[in-house]
């Protein structure tokens, strides 16, 4: 990625020697903040760059949480989006819609390749165009920012309170259990696209 220790070192405020156990011979830093801070240097998960820094959470579906959207690595929404092979559905209300600029193309590339493609788009977000994708607009009143690439899905949390559509934190789920939070997601994303389709129906009728 064209960083080098130095650079691992300055981001994360330690001494080049430190980042270079890092790097190259398995160490890992001792706090998740050090960890946090590499990942978004290097644009990647830290809990996949030291797999052992992740303690044994209280539920297997939750790989990660960030504090803010902005925290989530470029690399990750791309490469969830490259790996899906059967659906990729997108539920927001708040922009940015995609969250990655380069993420209208794959969602378009994968839409070609036979994924089903879907966007639940709240009435206050701007319409984004993505060729092959389905598109709906909802207005239920209790709508998240749900991503969800075949069992992986990142969940950003911007309802709930005031100011909470920006500084909402994300949570990073995988498949891991059943009833587990991925699933309940899940279900919200099929309850939210089904609430938009009473109202599609209701208006082609009275036209």
């Amino acid at each position: 990625m064209g960083k080098s220790c130095a650079d691992v070192a300055e981001a994360a405020g330690v001494d080049r020697k430190s980042a270079r156990r890092w790097l190259y011979e398995g160490r890992r830093p001792r706090t998740r903040q050090k960890a946090m801070l590499v990942g978004r240097l290097l644009q990647a998960d830290p809990a996949w760059l030291w797999p052992s820094l992740t303690p044994k959470l209280s539920t297997p579906d939750l790989a990660c949480m960030y504090a803010r959207l902005s925290d989530v690595p470029d690399q990750l929404w791309l490469g969830l989006a490259r790996s899906a092979r059967t659906a990729i559905d997108i539920a927001t209300d708040c922009p940015p819609v995609l969250p990655v600029p380069e993420l209208a193309r794959v969602l378009e590339e994968r839409a070609a390749a036979g994924v089903r493609v879907r966007l639940c788009l709240g009435s206050t977000v701007d319409p984004v165009v993505v060729a092959g994708a389905q598109t709906r607009r909802c207005e239920h009143p209790d709508m998240i920012g749900i991503f969800r690439f075949d069992g992986a899905m990142l969940v950003w949390l911007n309802g709930g309170g005031p100011g909470m559509e920006k500084l909402g934190p994300v949570l990073h789920l995988t498949r891991s259990e059943d009833d587990g939070p991925f699933e309940a997601y899940e279900y919200v994303l099929r309850t939210l696209w089904a609430y938009g389709e009473p109202r599609r129906a209701r208006a082609a009728q009275i036209a």
